[in-house]
């Protein structure tokens, strides 16, 4: 008679368990009697996922559906089997370390008991690629599809979707409506760093501060004038100022109240004479012509 092989031979290949604070399974557990327990992982590892796991046969039968569950029965939802867990899995909840396999955190999202329809057919069903079960949990509740569209061998690929059976809610997002961990209360996780990151050198915070917010260094403006060294001198400079803008301005005109001595008014009469007059009645006489300030 042919020895079963251990199912948890994949499990146990992929993880070092010196590192990881995932449970190292011996062999898998006999089933236990009474409901079998199913929960669902929330697991932020390379892209975010949800591992549907059912106790079947002693270990944890897993399924990796990247957008989740869903209460609407038009919704069929795309399920990846992955290896057997061990049934001490079911407890886990935390972070798996960066470079392990499945690096990210991975919180229990929803945990309860389940049944098949008709009852006790589980290992039946799975082997004909049809499950249908009822979960009993926290966040779902009432009958879910599990069908296989690829035959055995690799990662069989399913489909998970909400049976018609009274307990369908369409207008229900539960994923985004309970993103919460029910044994922590948790809602938020961390994927994994990129293996680009962890084999680099990490620079110092200061280098790192620089990227996003460089330092403001102070400059003096284009055209700005440079402070006076007291108060004698800056009353000859504005004294000096006002007669070289009163020389600028030809002559029978008044020069331009705005114009600062740094920009001259005119280079040529032949530019003083396209500019087009401009008429003011105050503070000067009224009817008089001014030149338009440049």
């Amino acid at each position: 008679m042919a020895r079963r092989s251990d199912p948890l031979d994949t499990y146990r290949q992929k993880r070092d368990f010196a590192v990881t604070p995932e449970p190292a399974p011996d062999r898998a557990a006999p089933a236990p009697a009474g409901a079998h327990r199913y929960m669902v992982h929330k697991h932020d590892a390379t892209r975010l996922h949800y591992d549907l796991r059912l106790e079947i046969d002693g270990v944890l039968a897993s399924w990796a559906c990247p957008k989740g569950p869903s209460y609407d029965p038009g919704q069929k939802r795309l399920a990846v089997e992955t290896e057997d867990h061990p049934l001490a899995y079911g407890d886990f909840e935390g972070r798996i370390p960066d470079g392990e396999y499945g690096a990210g955190d991975s919180i229990i999202w929803d945990r309860g008991t389940y049944d098949t329809v008709p009852p006790g057919q589980v290992k039946e069903q799975r082997r004909k690629g049809h499950l249908h079960v009822v979960f009993d949990g926290e966040k779902l509740k009432g009958g879910w599809h599990l069908v296989r569209t690829r035959p055995q061998g690799g990662k069989a690929q399913w489909l998970l979707f909400k049976a018609k059976d009274g307990t369908e809610r369409p207008d229900f997002d539960v994923i985004a409506d309970r993103p919460e961990s029910v044994a922590s209360g948790r809602r938020l996780t961390r994927g994994p760093e990129r293996q680009r990151s962890l084999r680099g050198v990490h620079p110092d915070p200061d280098t790192l501060l620089a990227r996003v917010w460089p330092p403001m260094l102070a400059v003096l403006a284009k055209g700005t004038p440079a402070p006076a060294h007291s108060s004698r001198s800056t009353s000859t400079e504005r004294s000096s100022s006002h007669s070289a803008s009163s020389r600028a301005a030809p002559r029978g005109t008044a020069p331009c109240p705005s114009t600062r001595a740094s920009t001259p008014i005119v280079t040529s009469s032949q530019q003083w004479a396209k500019r087009p007059p401009l008429r003011v009645s105050t503070p000067y006489r009224l009817g008089r012509t001014f030149p338009r300030c440049p």
